[in-house]
């Protein structure tokens, strides 16, 4: 069972720079090959990645870095291979294999802007009350933000703390 459970979490990728490039809408992007083995399901994909984008790529990647860690539940080295792919990846065209289910997926940007959000997105919808505060989840006590009672501003597990008057209204 444990040789199992290292088998499922062993995460072998690498990516190849194919040499190629081609333009995907607006953008120069240099092509990879990446090659996944995710929880015993190989994937492999084709990758167009630009640096011609108006956004710090660096930036962008040390932030995606934890989402494919959460997303994919890749490890530290896994991920490390993965940022090697320079630039945002703008195209991608992935093969996989899930518990013999063969799946293709593509995608590819579109647009990249910087525009300001319509305020009919920022309204809570008629209705809805505005609250001011919200009630913790840990000790059912309402506080204003920033006003957060001991128990909230200890480490998780340690619901023994919490005062037999606060433990529900």
């Amino acid at each position: 069972m444990a040789q199992m459970m290292s088998q499922m979490n062993e995460d072998d990728g690498h990516r190849d720079a194919n040499n190629q490039t081609k333009t995907v809408g607006q953008w120069k992007c240099s092509g990879y090959d990446v090659a996944l083995n995710m929880m015993m399901m190989p994937m492999k994909m084709s990758v167009w990645a630009s640096t011609d984008v108006p956004f710090d790529v660096e930036k962008f990647q040390k932030l995606y870095a934890n989402v494919l860690k959460a997303q994919l539940r890749l490890d530290d080295a896994a991920v490390a291979e993965m940022m090697k792919v320079k630039g945002y990846w703008i195209s991608t065209e992935m093969n996989a294999e899930i518990m013999g289910a063969k799946m293709h997926n593509t995608s590819e940007v579109v647009e990249i802007s910087n525009k300001t959000a319509p305020a009919r997105s920022m309204r809570f919808p008629p209705g809805i009350p505005r609250k001011t505060s919200s009630p913790c989840r840990i000790c059912r006590t309402d506080n204003k933000a920033g006003d957060l009672p001991p128990i909230c501003a200890q480490k998780p597990g340690s619901l023994s703390a919490i005062p037999a008057s606060s433990k529900s209204r």
